[in-house]
């Protein structure tokens, strides 16, 4: 069976552009950094992989986790593991090879020789338990230092030569999670759980630097060149740190906003790189190079009073600035020297706020308080002008189609029409004004069709200059759209000032995707395909990748109420924007996102439509993936609930349900040719916060389906949907213990529910009748259902069989251990091998066949997925979560 793990990234080892090493759950991958997956090998038995350290002159690699420790070729064709018998915090080659070094939990440094057979335990006078430590050997192996971090606070460092300790720092508050020696062996860092990152002098012995500026729990600290240096942490970012001598302080001189859920695991540099890995089960790179920030003052540029009013990227070298004075400046920074240069002056344009561009090329249009639109080109300085209205022009939007270069001019005045012009023509179509419908976007296919959005959330579709238009009255909902682009001639994408996506048909007025993104609002699409969209974040101006939920680029810049542009594109970022009347210059690469991504939060609940798998944890999310060539390959993540999801499933093909605290309970369409979710119905809910939706089930009926739920509160709620709105049917409250789990039995008569309170009960549909009850299990169970039989796994680590016949309940079958530890869930099996498979917190995988009145163990499997929680069978294989996921296939 080959089992492939999407769990948390651990370990990565960047040795070239070419040549990445990740360490996910027992398994190293090879990467190239372009995001090519060379292979993957799985090494150890159950361990996870911390830590790898290459030696490319002899071609080895040197791979450690828990008391696992195994010593191979760089492309890992041999996998002998050894165990030293303790928790290894770090180990390292040395310098000839012959020797490795171990560092373990117990302070102790095990010398081992190539066939990892020890041939020395050396130890110094501390034997505090240590949280982490590192060695740190010379070119000559002649000096290896030891830094050793304990759980109480303290960080020793130590010579291996002779066990002598030459420091104790002890100015962390906390247990100590990365202590690190610079090459130089000039100063430490390490980071512990006050949050803290501190640089200790090593010669001086004392410490010279401290920086705090975490949102939670900090795992790696390293160096960066001479004066930087990085921490990755539980908030999912990195920092890149910068000394300040004088006041004694750290930094943050950049932030690297990286994964998605929890946990910044670990990192590595190569060059001026930055690759991570997270609890998300995805590694990536970032640029380390300091974000270049330029801020230009009106009275220093200009040499005059007056205010920058807006602005146009019209490359990554050339910026349009429009002031307050009616004045076009072009800033040209495509030599060393930035130079402005005068492009236009009118008296029209004074107070000017009005600017738009086409990035790409030299011109830019700025609208007029007297309905002028005056068309620039930056290049020639030439300039056409177009009388649209006689008031003020009050918003102009652009759009480059094939080279065509659009502009709609909008009215102060709500009754005059919406002029659409093409530089370089005489074409001007007016549109008719529509009822509060002020525009805010647009868009214009090749077939001449125009679309606009609203600052109120409507959207209007023109088939020609004259007809009618079609108009969607919020579209999404009430907030304003602020962006919208044709894909083919019926669809369209669309984005709203509160952080929704959507991909719209025209004709039919339905959505295949709509969608919530991670940021507060939305304001540009940048890209299509992959879907890429600009927006902020609180303070911050961010851009995200929506379709590989990733987040590129942050800059803070005080928030969207103030003037802005930014340019995207070839991996690259420039950003403008005003803070207290300075014009602010950001330039930043960017570096896309290629590897899978998991949850990085507890996954509690997965199922499998065809080829697509839809998974629902901890972090509130929907992931929608598809199995393709033996591989999980990501989909799209959907953002509806605001809690964790408990239970998700497919009811029909077309249909997903998933349930959550709040008393959240979610209704999606699947498009199965566009591989999209839509929200469609959710079920009425009240207003305690902490009431879950534990379980249902669905039954189709005539005129629409019917819901049985479980909830946390010992309720049991039978709700139908008449295709118009969702009625109670009834409603029973068991006792005060939490119902987990509800199927129908007796073809849909009846209904069988267990509880906290070990027990399986069954209720006669629709009046909730009781009708049989039997205490199975000491307390919590899960079931699931295989004809008459029932399967039952519960927190007494007791799998019970159940017999259904007649109305009554019968125990017929029990194992009393058949796990170490929780069973979390059982899910029937096809075929005759097995009738079931069983998930514990022990992190067993079970399959169980009922015959002859016993439960008999077929086989038992170790997975790596911590806090196991759910199983789902696919084809023969396996998909199973917890913290990670694994899919198995035979």
């Amino acid at each position: 069976m080959t089992k492939t793990n999407y769990g948390a990234i651990t370990a990565v080892k960047a040795v070239s552009r070419d040549c990445l090493y990740t360490g996910q759950g027992r398994s190293i991958t090879k990467y190239s950094l372009s995001g090519d997956k060379w292979w993957s090998q799985r090494l150890f038995g159950r361990n996870k992989i911390h830590g790898i350290d290459i030696d490319q002159k002899k071609g080895k690699m040197l791979v450690f986790g828990g008391d696992s420790i195994l010593v191979t070729d760089l492309e890992c064709s041999s996998r002998d593991e050894r165990s030293v018998g303790d928790w290894i915090c770090d180990a390292k080659f040395g310098s000839d090879n012959d020797t490795i070094y171990v560092l373990t939990a117990h302070n102790r440094v095990l010398i081992l020789d190539s066939d990892l057979k020890i041939k020395e335990i050396v130890t110094c006078s501390e034997n505090s338990l240590l949280y982490s430590g590192s060695l740190h050997v010379t070119e000559d192996s002649e000096s290896v230092l030891v830094a050793s971090g304990t759980v109480l606070h303290g960080i020793y460092i130590w010579k291996l030569a002779n066990g002598k300790i030459m420091h104790n720092f002890t100015d962390h508050e906390g247990s100590i999670f990365d202590v690190k020696i610079s090459p130089d062996f000039a100063y430490v860092i390490s980071c512990s759980d006050d949050r803290f990152v501190k640089l200790f002098d090593l010669k001086a012995g004392k410490l010279v630097g401290s920086g705090f500026g975490h949102g939670a729990r900090i795992w790696q600290v390293g160096f960066y060149g001479d004066n930087n240096y990085v921490s990755s942490s539980e908030d999912s970012t990195a920092i890149l740190w910068s000394h300040n001598e004088s006041r004694g302080l750290l930094e943050p001189a950049k932030q690297f906003p990286g994964h998605v859920g929890k946990n910044m695991w670990c990192f590595d540099i190569l060059d001026k790189s930055l690759i991570t890995g997270g609890g998300d089960g995805r590694w990536r790179e970032f640029d380390l190079e300091i974000d270049h920030l330029t801020e230009y003052d009106y009275d220093h540029v200009i040499g005059n009073s007056g205010a920058f009013k807006n602005f146009i990227n019209l490359s990554f070298t050339k910026t349009a600035v429009g002031t307050a004075n009616g004045e076009v400046y072009l800033v040209d920074r495509s030599s060393d020297d930035v130079t402005w240069s005068l492009i236009y002056q009118n008296d029209a344009l004074r107070s000017l706020n009005l600017m738009a561009g086409w990035p790409g090329s030299p011109f830019v249009a700025v609208g007029s308080r007297f309905g002028q639109v005056f068309v620039i080109n930056t290049e020639t300085k030439q300039v056409s002008e177009t009388k649209v209205f006689e008031g003020k022009v009050s918003g102009m939007l652009t759009r480059d189609l094939s080279g065509a270069k659009y502009l709609i001019a909008t009215s102060q005045n709500d009754k005059d029409d919406n002029v659409l012009l093409e530089v370089g023509t005489d074409t001007q179509k007016r549109y008719k004004a529509m009822d509060t419908f002020p525009v805010t976007c647009f868009d214009v296919n090749e077939k001449g069709n125009v679309v606009m959005g609203s600052r109120f959330g409507a959207l209007a579709y023109f088939d020609t200059v004259d007809a009618t238009p079609v108009i969607f009255r919020k579209a999404i909902n009430a907030e304003t759209v602020t962006d919208v682009l044709f894909t083919d001639e019926i669809r369209v994408t669309l984005t709203t000032k509160n952080g929704f996506y959507g991909n719209l048909d025209i004709r039919t007025k339905q959505f295949s995707l709509l969608n919530k993104s991670s940021q507060n609002s939305i304001f540009k699409i940048l890209c299509l395909s992959p879907l890429i969209t600009c927006g902020f974040k609180t303070n911050s101006f961010v851009i995200s990748d929506e379709s590989a939920n990733a987040q590129l680029f942050a800059a803070d810049c005080g928030g969207a109420h103030r003037s802005w542009d930014v340019l995207f594109g070839d991996n690259k970022v420039l950003f403008n924007f005003v803070r207290k009347s300075i014009m602010c210059e950001i330039a930043s690469n960017v570096i896309p996102v290629s590897s899978y991504y998991s949850h990085g939060r507890e996954v509690r609940a997965i199922d499998v439509n065809g080829s697509v798998v839809a998974s629902g944890a901890e972090d509130t999310n929907v992931i929608l993936s598809e199995v393709r060539d033996g591989q999980l390959h990501n989909l799209l993540t959907y953002r509806k609930h605001t809690s964790g999801i408990q239970t998700l499933k497919w009811v029909s093909p077309e249909l997903l349900i998933s349930s959550s605290a709040r008393e959240e309970l979610f209704i999606w369409k699947f498009n199965a040719s566009e591989k999209t979710l839509t929200p469609w119905l959710s079920l009425p809910r009240g207003d305690n916060p902490d009431l879950r939706i534990m379980d249902f089930v669905y039954k189709a009926c005539d005129g629409g389906f019917e819901l049985l739920c479980v909830y946390s509160d010992s309720s049991l709620r039978l709700w139908k949907y008449d295709n118009s709105s969702f009625t109670l049917v009834s409603d029973l409250k068991y006792t005060q213990h939490c119902l987990l789990n509800v199927d129908l039995v007796e073809d849909d008569k009846s209904a069988l529910i267990s509880a906290t309170d070990g027990s399986l009960s069954v209720y006669e549909l629709p009046s909730l009748r009781p009708k049989s009850h039997i205490y199975a299990h000491q307390s919590s169970v899960r079931f699931c259902r295989k004809g008459e039989l029932i399967f039952s796994g519960g927190d007494d680590n007791k799998l019970v069989v159940t017999e259904l016949k007649n109305g009554e309940l019968r125990e017929i079958a029990s194992i009393a251990s058949a796990h170490s530890s929780t069973i979390t869930e059982v899910a029937p099996l096809d075929g005759s091998e097995a009738d079931i498979v069983s998930v514990s917190v022990d992190q067993n995988v079970r399959k169980w066949k009922f015959s002859d009145g016993e439960l008999k163990l077929m086989s038992d499997e170790f997975t790596t997925v911590a806090d196991t929680g759910c199983v789902c069978p696919y084809e023969g294989g396996l998909l199973i979560g917890g913290a990670g996921l694994d899919y198995w296939t035979e």
